[in-house]
């Protein structure tokens, strides 16, 4: 597994949040705890060093079927029921846009579009440990997206949006980077990023 960085690190910590709730949200809907070949590819072959010496389309080197994602991502790609096209376009022109920002370091706009508890605790939750400088969201941004700018590449697709109640999930798609995940929350209405850079698939 390749090491983190310290956004990534953060992100993971919001993602076992959310995995958490997948899970309880898949038991309500009576979903079975068990991988879906028809998500996952086959699950039956037998791990061993030689299957597992190349990483998988996720990004990791868990699963020796060679489909794109594998069980231990079943709990993001199932999460809550697909969204409504309405939803879609919503999540899609949110996480374009802050990309867009995140790009140009425009930190003050990045912070605009992210749930407004997590932008107002980025500076002490994140900032000093991870040796940024920032003494607010926007300048804290900045200085984050300049750090991780080679996890700042194009969009090339936004799909697999599902949404639970107030939150949302969505796997985005590069040209030449690994698949990430983003995770939302809808604030007063309005659809937030709930973390600041999405993170890899476990």
């Amino acid at each position: 597994m390749q090491a983190r960085s310290p956004s990534a690190l953060l992100a993971v910590g919001l993602l076992s949040l959310c995995l958490a709730a997948c899970g309880d949200a898949m038991k309500k809907g009576g979903a079975v705890s068990k991988a879906s070949p028809a998500v996952v590819g086959s699950t039956t072959t037998t791990t061993t060093s030689a299957t597992l010496a190349h990483k998988d389309a996720d990004n990791d080197n868990d699963n020796p079927s060679g489909s794109r994602y594998d069980e231990d991502d079943y709990a993001v790609l199932l999460f809550g029921e697909p969204a409504t096209a309405a939803e879609s376009r919503e999540l899609t022109l949110l996480i374009r846009s802050y990309y867009m920002a995140a790009r140009a370091y425009d930190g003050a706009s990045a912070c605009r579009m992210i749930y407004s508890k997590l932008a107002n605790s980025a500076v002490g939750d994140f900032g000093a440990p991870s040796g940024l400088s920032g003494k607010t969201c926007a300048s804290l941004m900045t200085q984050l997206l300049e750090r991780d700018r080679r996890e700042l590449q194009p969009i090339r697709e936004v799909r697999d949006i599902r949404v639970e109640g107030d939150h949302a999930s969505a796997m985005l798609r590069f040209a030449s980077m690994s698949d990430r995940h983003a995770m939302f929350l809808r604030e007063h209405g309005v659809w937030k990023l709930d973390l600041l850079l999405p993170v890899e698939l476990p």
